[in-house]
């Protein structure tokens, strides 16, 4: 992203001081044994909260606004790609009408939920990620009342394909959770 909004070289070189500085700030605490998990956890936040507030002190008001306008093509991206798998489902499992609907609720739900946790600058970036497993836990369960247990086989096993894929491990054996 830091490429499409044009920094100037003195803005990079700022850039890369407070990259170097926090880098240098982590394994500090990274190195210090001496503080509990959630100590630990507290003084990162704080951390990357800092390096956030002097990132964005570098750029102009127009670049601010041009990252703002990426964040929500890329958003608007993201759903389009997710409502496209919505109709591949559709296809793939053979959903009925009712069903399809029924998903494209939740998926839109779902959508504006993890759209407003992600802008929700009260919460820490462990606070967002806690939010969103939870948010995606719960529509796991939701998906089983809308399907049928064989749609629903269908679509965890089109899930994992999906993963390995992902994770280049085709054919190699994976341990998954269970559902």
């Amino acid at each position: 992203m830091m490429k499409q909004i044009d920094l100037s070289d003195a803005q990079k070189a700022q850039m890369k001081t407070i990259r170097e500085e926090k880098k240098l700030k982590m394994q500090e605490l990274e190195k210090n044994d001496n503080i509990t998990l959630g100590d630990y956890k507290a003084r990162k936040e704080s951390l990357s909260k800092e390096y956030k507030v002097k990132m964005e002190g570098v750029l102009t008001a127009e670049q601010k606004t041009k990252i703002k306008v990426i964040r929500e093509e890329k958003m608007a991206d993201n759903k389009k790609m997710m409502d496209s798998r919505l109709q591949q489902l559709k296809s793939d499992l053979s959903l009925s009408d009712d069903q399809y609907s029924k998903l494209k609720i939740q998926h839109d739900q779902m959508f504006t939920k993890v759209k407003a946790i992600r802008e929700n600058e009260s919460l820490s970036p462990a606070q967002k990620k806690e939010q969103i497993k939870a948010l995606h836990e719960g529509n796991k369960g939701k998906m089983k009342e809308v399907l049928n247990p064989e749609q629903m086989k269908k679509f965890q096993e089109s899930m994992k394909e999906s993963r390995e894929d992902h994770l280049g491990m085709k054919g190699r054996k994976m341990r998954m959770p269970a559902n």
